[in-house]
């Protein structure tokens, strides 16, 4: 074409690139050139942009679902485990002191971090506080147990086995106190002085089991 014939050309924003193209003896032969619309790379550009801010928001909101799974899942729900097991805690019999320390140990928290050695602390404190319970409940069973012996141990010394009267015994528990009340002139006692008639007739006669009735009624 001539210069005449030629299409108006008109220029815009854009990329240009030629490349020589050579024969065997590397001589240039012509330039083959290329034009790119800078709009268009513009364009791409700022879709790669938008692309990858997507593909770090994705990224980062995937990363925080999954640190809040493994907050849920490693902390938060260990923690909340054992504040319920502590709430529920009942110390009301030794079969509900079992059941929750059970319940306690059926956790098992391996988290491998300082929630297990948490656990593992919290659960060897509740074990101890539970033995040192029943430890203190079966020490105030004995001492029920021995008091109740000491009473039935206290009568026998000072009361007589055959009448159930008090002996000399029980007179001398309470004699500081009854001769404090004679000196000070405000004892209110009575001596009594007893004899039995035929005792050793009845004996004889009726047996010595009748004799004890004869004396304890009378």
């Amino acid at each position: 074409l001539s210069l005449h014939d030629a299409l108006p050309i008109s220029f815009g924003w854009l990329l240009t690139v030629y490349y020589p193209v050579r024969d065997s003896s590397h001589s240039t032969l012509c330039y083959v050139g290329a034009d790119y619309s800078m709009s268009m790379l513009s364009n791409s550009g700022d879709v790669f942009l938008a692309k990858l801010v997507s593909l770090l928001a994705s990224f980062f909101i995937l990363t925080l679902a999954i640190g809040l799974w493994v907050v849920e899942h490693s902390i938060l729900y260990p923690i909340n485990s054992m504040a319920y097991c502590a709430g529920a805690f009942a110390y009301d019999s030794e079969e509900a002191r079992d059941a929750n320390v059970a319940q306690l140990q059926s956790l098992d928290i391996r988290t491998g971090d300082e929630i297990e050695n948490l656990y593992r602390a919290f659960l060897k404190t509740t074990e101890d506080n539970v033995n040192y319970i029943d430890h203190l409940l079966h020490a105030r069973k004995q001492v029920e147990v021995m008091q109740e012996r000491v009473t039935v141990m206290d009568q026998l010394a000072t009361t007589d086995a055959l009448t159930g009267v008090k002996n000399k015994t029980a007179y001398d528990q309470f004699r500081a106190r009854v001769d404090e009340e004679i000196a000070a002139g405000g004892a209110e006692f009575a001596i009594a002085m007893i004899d039995l008639n035929f005792l050793k007739r009845v004996n004889d006669t009726y047996g010595h089991d009748h004799g004890n009735d004869y004396i304890k009624r009378c």
